[in-house]
């Protein structure tokens, strides 16, 4: 019976502590939330909304990764397109934002560099720029060829 007694007590003690943090969080929540308020407003106002979307967005790790794929899907299709050929980072980011892609961020042809690396499938020299792996490249083509 004592295994039960320490099962419920254990039970109980977390759910105290869990329900005393939910209590410091909403007071946190209700101090914050009129400064917050106020600064969306002014965000509208100045018409700064899609930094702040651009932010929030790489704030978050699971839209950051659904961006990146999606950035490296897009460099994909440009690098079939175009044999492969090495292409300057900033030749990259024109075909990103001339499709809608845009990279956010203080420096954006560092953060588009950091999500080409962490795609994978890429690869980078100085003086010649990026391009896709040429085993990959290869790969993605017999996979076309088969379709």
């Amino acid at each position: 019976m004592t295994d039960s007694n320490d099962f419920e007590e254990k039970m109980i003690t977390e759910f105290r502590q869990l329900a005393l943090k939910i209590s410091e969080a909403q007071e946190i929540i209700q101090t914050l939330a009129p400064k917050h308020q106020k600064l969306a407003d002014l965000i509208k106002t100045y018409g700064l909304d899609a930094q702040v979307d651009d932010l929030l967005d790489d704030a978050d790790p699971e839209k950051s990764q659904k961006k990146g794929a999606k950035i490296a899907h897009e460099v994909s299709l440009l690098f079939r397109a175009n044999g492969n050929a090495w292409m300057r980072l900033s030749d990259i980011h024109d075909y990103l934002l001339a499709n809608g892609i845009k990279i956010g961020g203080r420096n954006p042809n560092s953060n588009l560099s950091a999500h080409l690396s962490n795609a994978g499938g890429f690869e980078v020299q100085r003086a010649k720029g990026w391009r896709l792996e040429p085993s990959f490249f290869n790969d993605l083509e017999q996979a076309e060829s088969k379709q």
